[in-house]
C-alpha cells in the first residue's frame, strides 16, 4: 500500500474523475465560504474620526473628548484619543470606542450622529459627513481566507480518504471501472447512422402531428366548434 493508496492503480480513472468533481465541490463550497463571511462586519475596537477646521490646541494621547450631534449642547458621546495625525484639510484623530451618555441612549441616538468634537484647552473641530469610520479589531481577510483554506484542506482530507485509503468506496470505484470497460462503444458509422434516424423519426413525427391537427381543425370547424 504505497502512501497510503488502497489498489494502487486499480480503476485509475474512475478514482480520478471522482476526485476531480468533488475537488469541484470543494472548491465551490469554499467560494461561498469566502463570499459568506464578507457580509459579516468584524467588532470594532475604535472609531477613525476625520476632522476639519481645527481650532486651538490639538490634544495628546490619552486625552479625553466629547463629541457633540449637529446643534445640540449636549454632550453625545465621550471617548479617549489614541493618535492624532495631520491630513490634507485637516486631522485624522483615531479614539477607542465612543461611549454614549445616558442621555444619548435614551434618544435612541449613535455615535455616527457626531458632528463636532471638543476637547481641553479650547480643542474644536467639525466632523463631515461620513467622517467616522469604525477600526475592526482583526482584519476579516484573514479569516476569510483561514475559513477557506480550511474547508479545502478538510474537503482534500476526505476526498483523500475515501478515494485512496478506505476499502469499502475503493472497490466500489474499481468496480465501476471494471463495468465501465465492458461497455459496447459505437463505432463513428453507427452513431451517425443513429442519428440520422432519429432526425428522420422527429420530423415523420412532426409532419404526423400536423396532419392529425389539420383534421381535427377541419372537423371541428364543420360543426361549428371552431370558428375562421
Amino acid at each position: 500500500m504505497a502512501l497510503g493508496i488502497y489498489k494502487q492503480g486499480q480503476g485509475y480513472w474512475v478514482r480520478m474523475m471522482t476526485a476531480i468533481v468533488a475537488g469541484v465541490l470543494v472548491l465551490a463550497c469554499a467560494a461561498w465560504v469566502w463570499q459568506s463571511l464578507a457580509r459579516i462586519q468584524p467588532p470594532a475596537s475604535g472609531q477613525i474620526i476625520r476632522i476639519e477646521q481645527p481650532v486651538g490646541a490639538t490634544p495628546a494621547a490619552g486625552a479625553s473628548v466629547e463629541l457633540f450631534a449637529s446643534g445640540d449642547t449636549s454632550v453625545l458621546a465621550t471617548a479617549t484619543i489614541r493618535s492624532v495625525e495631520e491630513e490634507a484639510g485637516g486631522l485624522v484623530m483615531r479614539v477607542d470606542n465612543p461611549v454614549l451618555t445616558p442621555e444619548a441612549k435614551a434618544a435612541d441616538r449613535e455615535v455616527v450622529d457626531a458632528r463636532s468634537v471638543r476637547g481641553a484647552g479650547g480643542f474644536a473641530a467639525g466632523i463631515p459627513t461620513s467622517g467616522m469610520v469604525a477600526i475592526p479589531a482583526f482584519e476579516m481577510i484573514y479569516v476569510r481566507l483561514a475559513a477557506a483554506s480550511l474547508v479545502i484542506l478538510a474537503g482534500a482530507f476526505f476526498i483523500f480518504l475515501y478515494v485512496g485509503m478506505k476499502p469499502k468506496p475503493v472497490d466500489f470505484l474499481i468496480a465501476t471501472d471494471g463495468e465501465a470497460r465492458k461497455v459496447n462503444w459505437s463505432t463513428r458509422k453507427e452513431v451517425a447512422g443513429s442519428t440520422w434516424v432519429v432526425i428522420a423519426a422527429m420530423f415523420l413525427i412532426a409532419a404526423t402531428l400536423f396532419i392529425i391537427d389539420l383534421a381535427f381543425q377541419g372537423v371541428f370547424s364543420a360543426i361549428g366548434v371552431l370558428e375562421r
